[in-house]
């Protein structure tokens, strides 16, 4: 049965218009791609998180590297995008119906994200066949809100969503003499170890092979929890200072201008 296709109440107008006009295609914007079939949502993909091939992964141990994203095919390579290379025959299928689940909604979450710009949309683009999905716009929408609340919940600071986190130095008197502080669970450990300054939220998800959006919840809880804060801004190179002439110092004249201006006066 296909799936209704309501439009969403905040998406962009334009996902609005091919939900309603039952679309397929590839709907790009700032932070990643909605792959659309029938105006329905089936798949999703951003840079900012870690995609269907490192969730499927996600156990097969600790990952250090930098994990790969899904390969996007178009155009002449039969309209199709989105195929994991990860994704093989050994894959069970209801694994794999729940990692693209999670990896859909975990990509769509940076999509939707408030100040994504416009978008655009590739007609014809098609997900490989594995996708199966169905989620409406609204629903997909509704569960981005749902999400970034949530986050805000936790610990009302977006700026850990995009600067590197960097680990709490400093203790305040209170804290001390409140006690040593609670133990880390070892999920957060992990990302508390990861949490340099120079990795943001999204490349410590991708090494460890976890949706980033549940990294961002680990993240904002060990911030509320006084272990992490945001990495300072580079500081801005200024340019060269020109020397500034000294008090009673006179700069060289320009002898070329000085002859111009002689010839000019002789001439008139």
């Amino acid at each position: 049965m296909p799936c209704a296709t309501p439009a969403p109440a905040h998406a962009p107008s334009m996902l609005h218009r091919l939900a309603a006009e039952h679309a397929t295609g590839a709907y790009t914007r700032a932070g990643g791609t909605l792959f659309l079939v029938e105006g329905r949502i089936v798949h999703a993909e951003s840079p900012a998180a870690p995609g269907l091939e490192a969730l499927l992964s996600c156990g097969t141990g600790p990952h250090r590297g930098g994990g790969r994203q899904p390969r996007t095919r178009t155009g002449s390579d039969s309209g199709s995008a989105g195929h994991p290379a990860g994704a093989g025959p050994r894959v069970p299928g209801g694994v794999l119906e729940l990692c693209a689940s999670v990896a859909l909604h975990d990509a769509a979450f940076f999509v939707l994200a408030p100040g994504g710009g416009p978008g655009r949309f590739r007609r014809g683009v098609r997900p490989w066949p594995h996708v199966t999905g169905c989620v409406t716009a609204a629903a997909l929408e509704r569960e981005a809100v749902r999400r970034r609340t949530f986050l805000d919940r936790i610990w009302p600071d977006g700026r850990l969503d995009a600067l590197p986190p960097v680990p709490a130095r400093s203790v305040s008197p209170a804290d001390r003499a409140a006690g040593p502080p609670a133990p880390v669970p070892g999920r957060r450990r992990a990302v508390l170890e990861l949490a340099d300054g120079v990795r943001t939220a999204s490349d410590i998800a991708r090494e460890l092979r976890r949706p980033a959006f549940h990294t961002l919840v680990d993240v904002r809880r060990l911030a509320a929890a006084g272990l992490l804060v945001p990495a300072p801004p580079p500081p801005v190179r200024a340019g060269p200072a020109r020397a500034q002439p000294v008090p009673g110092e006179f700069p060289d004249p320009d002898v070329s201008l000085l002859r111009r201006l002689r010839d000019a006066l002789e001439a008139w």
